[in-house]
């Protein structure tokens, strides 16, 4: 399959795109002088075109001007952009393109930089007091991006991409079109995690959704807490109203001491591994790698349960709060009792994964199955006065086919 590239900084015909149709293990050379100071989109330019973007071929091009720009102390780098596959929102293995779903622009992934979780744990990180500099693209092929940063204001947004243009300033959220860029700046002010998002929210579940961690003191003048009444003191509580959970371990009925332990990541919304066998005594631990929060909650989210009728929920539904796992948090259940249970996360119900809990010693058919919403053990006492009943009802129907035959005969 041939590749080009089409930059929107290239003063001439196709942006480059006449000069660059390449078929595979081909080269193409040309060359161009940046006219424009800007901040561009460059994009593969072969037919089908929007196809070859929808497949993350863009990127992002800065033209300075002579004299550079204004310095800041960190810059950074996001490009949004869609993909449009066949398979569902976290869905494993292979996944063909849908012209389909791309057709009617809707996409299964929204992200930043081509990945979910791309701008995770720790990327980027700034400290308190220092400048920021990001520059925004947004590759499309179909959506407008709304890119706001939570926890902050942009000092100065350079609109379209324009950089030798006069910012607007103290903007909450900033429009950037498919082929289009912005170039925002802000001060890193209080410590946390600061969330970049498409403020169309609901893409957040499609991973358009990234972290800057800033370290450093607070700065109670600005900001701090005079009464929370769901929260450990000092703990970063946003997006959407969520609270957060301390690393904890939580037992069902029963005392049965742990006899291994593993764990579950939560990555990329999603539980990895989403099916689990363990034995009764096993202590699971989940640990959230994703930057935005997370639960562990028995059950389906079609299930009728209410919240004090599940066996495991790390949100404490319970006790009448919405705690949720934040980044690098963990929560533990010890399982005590035989069956196979589903869980879920309540803020993204897509994520779904099964554990399944064997006896001590034992396999699936000596276990039981549960499936959320209720459970039925077999013990061996159980299992062999069932045994013993069906080799008494063996033995009355051989009597009765032998007093059938001599009657027969």
């Amino acid at each position: 399959m041939s590749h080009s590239i089409d930059s929107h900084a290239i003063l001439g015909s196709g942006g480059g795109s006449v000069y660059s149709q390449t078929p595979p293990g081909q080269e193409s050379i040309f060359q161009f002088t940046a006219m424009r100071a800007g901040l561009y989109i460059y994009h593969c330019a072969t037919p089908d075109i929007p196809t070859h973007i929808a497949n993350g071929m863009y990127g992002l091009m800065l033209v300075e001007p002579k004299e550079g720009l204004p310095k800041v102390d960190r810059e950074f780098y996001a490009v949004q952009g869609e993909f449009y596959t066949q398979g569902t929102f976290g869905e494993k293995g292979y996944q063909a393109f849908s012209y389909q779903k791309a057709n009617a622009e809707v996409p299964e992934y929204v992200v930043f930089n081509g990945k979910v979780g791309s701008l995770g744990a720790g990327i980027p990180k700034v400290k308190v007091g220092e400048t920021v500099r990001i520059f925004f693209g947004n590759g499309g092929p179909n959506l407008i991006s709304s890119f706001h940063v939570i926890g902050g204001i942009f000092d100065r947004v350079y609109l379209e991409g324009s950089i030798v243009s006069d910012p607007i300033r103290n903007v909450q959220t900033t429009l950037v079109p498919a082929g289009g860029s912005a170039m925002v700046e802000f001060k890193a002010e209080v410590p946390g995690n600061w969330i970049l998002v498409d403020h169309s929210l609901f893409r957040i579940h499609r991973g358009a959704i990234g972290v800057v961690e800033v370290e450093g003191a607070g700065n109670p003048s600005l900001f701090s807490s005079i009464k929370n009444a769901t929260t450990v003191p000092g703990t970063d509580t946003h997006m959407s109203n969520m609270t957060t959970t301390t690393s904890t371990t939580a037992t069902s009925s029963g005392s049965v001491n742990p006899s291994s332990s593993v764990e579950v990541a939560i990555e990329n919304y999603a539980y990895e591994p989403t099916e689990l066998t363990i034995t009764v005594g096993t202590t699971v631990t989940w640990i959230n790698k994703d930057p935005v929060g997370h639960t562990v909650t028995e059950g389906t989210p079609e299930s009728t349960k209410s919240a004090n009728q599940r066996l495991f929920d790390s949100s404490n539904g319970a006790q009448g709060k919405y705690d949720l796992m934040q980044l690098g948090q963990s929560w533990s259940f010890t399982f005590t009792t035989p069956g196979t249970y589903d869980y879920y996360c309540i803020p993204h119900p897509y994520m779904r994964a099964r554990i399944t809990v064997l006896p001590a010693g034992g396999s699936p058919s000596q276990g039981s199955q549960g499936y959320g919403d209720f459970t039925v053990v077999f013990t061996g006492k159980q299992i062999y006065a069932i045994s013993a009943f069906g080799l008494i009802v063996l033995v009355a129907l051989m009597a009765v086919f032998a007093r059938s035959g001599r009657k027969g005969n």
